[in-house]
């Protein structure tokens, strides 16, 4: 299921238009929905490149940061109240701040998470590492936040196999509709 995603993915994101319809979506839903603190990713080549609403909309951007020695993941501030921090490629080739600022998502905040595909329960498929799902199975807190990720519609009612540890969103944006649990 998971090359198949990536594949639909990287033909989606060819399209212009697939993205400009897909970021309209997701403006949409950021106007209606003012949040003061954001925790999102930087896309690779499968994934929107989200930066350039994040950038309009936030001055707080917080992005995951990966601890190679225990595996386990963080947020930490990118952008702070207008300024960025400065990044390094880690071991995944993933943008991350050298300077950690560790916060934790909480109830009020907005959570763009990384997602290939999801099914009709919301549950997403991730790309296979188990980082988020882990994540917010230890941060409980987290839970409370908005969990929100941006799919091709056709990518919004996968079936694949849940697990109890599987993330579930809350909002799911695609090209036509803005779809919530």
């Amino acid at each position: 299921m998971r090359k198949y995603a990536k594949a639909y993915w990287l033909e989606f994101l060819k399209n212009r238009n697939n993205i400009d319809k897909l970021f309209q979506q997701f403006e949409d839903f950021l106007e209606k929905n003012k949040k003061e603190r954001v925790f999102a990713f930087y896309p690779i080549s499968y994934e929107p490149p989200i930066w350039q609403l994040l950038d309009r909309y936030f001055s707080n951007i917080y992005v995951p940061v990966i601890d190679s020695s225990t595996n386990k993941m963080k947020f930490s501030a990118i952008k702070l109240n207008e300024s960025y921090l400065e990044a390094k490629r880690n071991f995944l080739n993933i943008l991350e701040p050298i300077s950690i600022i560790e916060e934790i998502p909480k109830k009020g905040d907005l959570v763009i998470i990384p997602s290939l595909g999801a099914n009709q329960h919301f549950a997403r498929l991730g790309r296979g590492a188990g980082y988020y799902d882990r994540y917010f199975n230890d941060n409980k807190k987290s839970l409370e936040s908005l969990k929100i990720s941006l799919l091709p519609e056709k990518l919004t009612n996968l079936v694949f196999i849940q697990e109890n540890h599987d993330l579930i969103l809350d909002i799911i944006v695609t090209e036509n509709n803005i779809v919530y649990k």
